[in-house]
């Protein structure tokens, strides 16, 4: 059984696609992406987006990401 929180490799890819052409158009090599897991996780959706499962817990994540995958 396929844990609901992760991502499909379809909608991974789909996602990372979005992303990464907006970082083209906007002359971006790399996101560092920051996500704060106080008030119940508000704070980890940009996390959670690119991941697909990263938090819970309360935590705090950094998350590099390339435009070159």
């Amino acid at each position: 059984m396929q844990d609901k929180s992760l991502l499909s490799s379809a909608e991974r890819d789909r996602r990372y696609k979005l992303v990464r052409e907006t970082m083209k158009q906007r002359g971006l090599d790399a996101l560092l992406v920051f996500g704060d897991g106080s008030k119940w996780e508000w704070l980890m959706a940009n996390i959670h987006y690119l991941s697909g499962g990263v938090g819970g817990n309360g935590e705090e994540a950094f998350m590099v990401f390339s435009a070159r995958g």
